[in-house]
């Protein structure tokens, strides 16, 4: 599960803020929103790409701040539209990117 609490995320000022959501395991959610509206910037936030400006985000139960880098992408996969070095591959491959903590090298 993802918690997110009272959280703000942003640059040089909050440009999204969230009371209180939860995101359950299992489950197929949608971000939608207007450009600029911090869609990517709550990924980017998700996956510690940046900090937020407060507020919590809890994975697991756990404080995103105490997972280690080697544990996050056991508990979360963010494969972002522009990844590097990938232009010509298939979707299978370009999703199995997020399996790489549970696959050797090669994918497998």
């Amino acid at each position: 599960m993802i918690e997110l609490k009272n959280l703000h995320i942003g640059y040089s000022e909050s440009i999204l803020e969230c009371e209180n959501i939860k995101l359950e395991c299992g489950e197929v959610y949608v971000l939608v929103g207007k450009n600029g509206i911090g869609k990517s910037t709550l990924l980017k936030t998700l996956s510690k790409q940046i900090s937020a400006k407060s507020g919590q985000i809890l994975l697991e139960g756990k404080e995103i701040r105490q997972v280690s880098t080697s544990e996050l992408p056991k508990l979360l996969s963010f494969v972002p539209i522009h990844f590097p070095h990938m232009d010509y591959v298939r979707a299978r491959e370009f999703i199995s990117a997020g399996r790489a903590p549970y696959t050797n090298a090669m994918g497998k």
